[in-house]
């Protein structure tokens, strides 16, 4: 007779049915009813918290094996400790609680381990009466000791559980690439997406790419009248105006990406560099360039430039921008330029006027820190007529600059004569930074008029 599949089921039947010779004739040529009965190593039930868990169940119960049995339940109790597994009290009875916070009912669990030994397991009532009196604490309890010990290891976990409250922590914390506490508090989500609770103006700003943003703000509507306010990401105008810096940035991508987000602000990652909004302000950070999309810039924007230029370009910068880009305002460069005296930045190739200087050295107490504040025309003081100190000034810069781009020829003469000399390379190239840099400050400090006159060798 070929195998029947499910014979046992069907001679059950035939059974119920009345139909006793048919199940005798199968009793007598069916081999599938002697065989050993098939018992599935694990429940749909088993396989779904393993594959929610990631913890195989047959590693629980072998932990469970060498606590079991046991000669009462404080030894079990201790056993189970020792394994990692805690005694707890469920809605419906004992349950044991694995490492990842998963209850499984103590009865059962037991009865699944005994009768793979091929023993009788203990009934529900059976591990009541063993447990006794023995006090277990409630499994809410327990989740919830877990959930604080986690949060003090996990700063990230602790600062979101005083913003979003402990439900939410469970849920999110994986999906949380970090957070800044304020208020208000910034969450910065693994998906590049931002979420800002301001607690004040019970408002929650989402901004970035759609995702888990979005997600945890309707989650925390749910617990408290938040108004959540969508800001989509801005798109570039064409053509910006463009910093450029005279020297090779400073910091990796992900670097000035975290210096915006040390600075306040909520910078978006795109492929093309770091967008980040400042006072309605849109920058683009390239990296060696911030692209700068609305005019007039913000005078927060301006500072954070500076800065920027301070920390990441050693402390220069020009402004520059493609064919047809808008011009910027007398009164914006002198914004910016002050900006940039604030931190000890070059403003390249802006020649500040007279009354902006005034104006420094009478709210500053001193005249404008620069490498070249002493060649300055009229810049001294040495008492000489206005004439004549502007003259000898514009005439001892035009010399220095004559000397200096001398030095640059003949560096770059040199260059072929000691290209294997690598060495001489670096250092060269180290020096050729600073003329360059000395080069556009002592440009800058002339007059238009003074920029173009002939330099007099002695």
């Amino acid at each position: 007779m070929p195998p029947v599949p499910r014979p046992r089921a069907i001679h059950g039947q035939l059974l119920r049915e009345g139909r006793s010779e048919i199940a005798a004739w199968m009793v007598e040529h069916c081999h599938g009813l002697h065989d050993a009965a098939r018992v599935a190593s694990s429940t749909p039930m088993d396989r779904h918290i393993a594959e929610r868990t990631g913890q195989d169940q047959s590693i629980l119960l072998a932990a469970i094996s060498e606590c079991w049995p046991s000669s009462g339940p404080f030894v079990f109790r201790k056993r189970l400790a020792e394994a990692g597994l805690l005694l707890a009290v469920g809605t419906r009875g004992p349950v044991i609680i694995d490492a990842t916070g998963t209850a499984h009912p103590l009865a059962r669990t037991l009865r699944k381990l005994c009768r793979a030994d091929g023993s009788p397991g203990p009934r529900s009532a059976e591990m009541r009466a063993f447990l006794g009196d023995m006090s277990l604490p409630s499994l809410e309890t327990i989740r919830k000791a877990r959930s604080t010990m986690a949060q003090k290891k996990n700063p990230k976990a602790r600062i979101m559980a005083g913003i979003t409250g402990e439900e939410i922590v469970a849920q999110f914390s994986d999906r949380t690439r970090f957070v800044k506490k304020g208020p208000p508090h910034r969450l910065y989500m693994k998906d590049c997406g931002w979420l800002t609770v301001d607690p004040a103006a019970s408002r929650l700003i989402v901004s970035g790419p759609s995702g888990d943003a979005d997600e945890l703000a309707r989650r925390l509507v749910e617990i408290e009248p938040f108004a959540i306010e969508r800001r989509q990401p801005r798109q570039r105008s064409s053509p910006p105006a463009v910093f450029r810096a005279l020297r090779p940035s400073k910091g990796s991508y992900a670097q000035r990406f975290d210096w915006w987000v040390e600075h306040g602000q909520n910078p978006e990652l795109r492929h093309d560099g770091v967008a980040v909004e400042i006072g309605g302000t849109f920058l683009l950070d390239r990296g060696n360039e911030i692209d700068v999309h609305d005019l007039p810039p913000s005078a927060e924007a301006l500072d954070l430039i500076a800065q920027y230029a301070a920390e990441h370009w050693g402390g220069g910068l020009v402004l520059d921008g493609p064919p047809g880009s808008k011009d910027w305002s007398e009164s914006d460069k002198a914004r910016l330029w002050w900006a940039c005296r604030k931190h000890g930045v070059v403003f390249h190739g802006y020649n500040p006027p007279a009354a902006l200087l005034r104006r420094w050295e009478a709210e500053n107490g001193e005249p404008p820190a620069g490498a070249v504040t002493a060649l300055r025309p009229g810049g001294g003081g040495s008492g000489k007529p206005k004439d004549e100190d502007t003259n000898s000034g514009a005439a001892r810069i035009r010399d220095r600059l004559a000397e200096v781009e001398k030095e640059i020829d003949a560096i770059k003469a040199a260059w072929k004569s000691h290209s294997r000399d690598f060495e001489w390379i670096e250092r060269m190239r180290a020096r050729l930074d600073q003329l360059n840099d000395e080069r556009q400050d002592l440009k800058a400090s002339l007059s238009p008029l003074d920029r173009y006159q002939p330099t007099i060798s002695p």
